[in-house]
């Protein structure tokens, strides 16, 4: 597929990992299943230097899986980990994983040979390819298996426990299995978004509720294979850069826009219905998703694209998750990873047919036609998930 134009996702970014849960005794098990043959990631062909190469690796795992490696492993170690997985194969790579010496109680992968370590190095090859290898009862055995440590966590944080720093860490391995479920799940916002999900999952301490987000989370995975069969369907890599005398002035132009250039009003809207009905019968966009087009202005000075896109039933595409803002911690609706997706999917396609060269910094305002893509029920947090 060609070259997808970027509506919501911010970059992605090269971090830190991330730690600092309690943890708690015991050992658990994993999920058995066959090794994989997985293909290598591909390399360029023109030469590059090693902190471009660095970026890059980093960068196409989290586009394959949908998760940022370096929550993992350390950056050092997670570089290595890549590095020998493009050159030698992803074998290679886990054994290399297996073969770090234990980082202490702070890391995600455990100790050698411990169940953490096994996860981690399941977990990798399932990320090189870009997708579980789970069956969906090994998935659901894994979000019942991560319902139990996180409840034994919580136990721990409300110090109602005690862990032995020398046995499982059960909030770390708790988060290993969600990511073992969600390989190949995306988010529009990038792995921030998935993980928007699956902390609301271990932040969660009602029994009920911690249910329906292992519930969602098994959906999502599911949901994943479907939009990763209509990924290839379309192609938008005609965009192109356009301008009105300057950088200054500078923007896009779709990749239908030439095509329609000169199309407005009532024939542009017929057109994007049209083609928004292609996608359907294609599955680039699912088919139990319903869109709806209409418009509002007719002329080439003003005219307004409004979509609104109504859920399969019984399915919302918000579930509540917390964010900060002005410095407080607040629930607000936020849209499930594959509802985000199809949302973007659709973006995208409307603005297929536009030209944008604004600056409202300089308060220049010149765009074909403008756009508000949204659901049938809108987003309110007590309806969502």
């Amino acid at each position: 597929m060609g070259k997808v134009v970027p509506m919501r996702r911010s970059t992605p970014r090269v971090r830190k990992r991330d730690t600092g849960e309690a943890g708690n005794r015991g050992e658990f098990g994993t999920v058995s299943r066959a090794e994989a043959d997985i293909a290598l990631l591909p390399s360029p062909q023109s030469a590059e230097s090693d902190a471009d190469r660095t970026i890059r690796l980093h960068e196409q795992i989290e586009q394959r899986s949908g998760i940022d490696l370096s929550l993992v492993l350390d950056h050092n170690s997670a570089t290595t980990a890549l590095r020998i997985n493009e050159d030698e194969g992803t074998g290679p790579a886990r054994s290399y994983i297996e073969s770090l010496p234990d980082a202490g109680p702070v890391s995600y992968i455990g100790a050698p040979r411990s169940p953490q370590r096994v996860a981690a190095s399941e977990l990798f090859s399932d990320m090189a390819a870009g997708r579980s290898q789970l069956t969906s009862g090994q998935r659901r055995e894994l979000v019942e298996e991560a319902t139990v440590l996180a409840q034994e966590n919580d136990l721990i944080q409300r110090q109602g426990g005690t862990w032995d720093p020398n046995t499982v860490h059960p909030g770390q391995m708790a988060r290993l299995r969600l990511m073992q479920v969600t390989v190949g799940v995306k988010h529009a916002r990038g792995p921030e978004g998935l993980r928007d999900l699956t902390d609301e999952f271990l932040r969660e301490e009602d029994p009920e509720r911690r249910e329906r987000l292992g519930q969602v989370l098994l959906d999502e995975a599911e949901m994943a294979e479907q939009l990763r069969a209509g990924e290839q369907t379309r192609d938008f890599s005609g965009i192109r850069a356009a301008d009105d005398g300057g950088p200054m002035y500078a923007g896009y132009a779709g990749s239908n826009y030439e095509r329609t250039e000169r199309v407005y009003g009532r024939e542009l809207t017929q057109e994007i219905r049209q083609d928004l009905k292609r996608a359907r019968q294609d599955g680039f966009i699912p088919p139990n998703y319903t869109v709806r087009v209409n418009q509002s202005g007719s002329s080439s000075m003003h005219q307004s694209i409004n979509v609104t896109i109504t859920p399969p039933e019984g399915h919302n595409p918000f579930f509540r998750g917390r964010q900060r803002s002005f410095g407080e911690i607040e629930e607000v609706p936020m849209e499930k990873p594959s509802d985000s997706i199809v949302h973007q999917r659709i973006e995208t396609l409307v603005n297929s047919y536009n030209r944008d060269t604004s600056n409202s910094q300089v308060d220049y305002f010149n765009r074909k036609f403008y756009e508000h893509i949204g659901w049938s029920d809108g987003a309110t947090l007590d309806a969502a998930d």
